[in-house]
């Protein structure tokens, strides 16, 4: 059987992509977080506090399917669609 290729433009454009999202992924969980640890009421603080777990267990389970460029994983640069 054939293994099809994958042209590396669009390979490229799909990491990048998928880094931005886990970049977008990450600051919800810690808006979630920070929502959770001022919450004085416990509903919203338990709430709150699973959303978060939730944004983190995505970005765990998508994390190792996605090549980073040393910059993003460095979290020094957002990814970008451009070339």
């Amino acid at each position: 059987m054939a293994v099809a290729r994958i042209a590396p433009p669009l390979v490229n454009s799909t990491n990048r992509v998928a880094a931005d999202f886990l970049r977008i992924d990450s600051e919800v969980a810690l808006t979630f977080l920070g929502i959770a640890l001022a919450a004085t009421d416990e509903t919203t603080k338990r709430r709150t506090t699973l959303a978060a777990l939730t944004a983190y267990n995505s970005i765990a389970r998508l994390r190792g399917n996605i090549e980073l460029t040393v910059a993003e994983r460095d979290g020094r640069q957002p990814a970008t669609s451009e070339d």
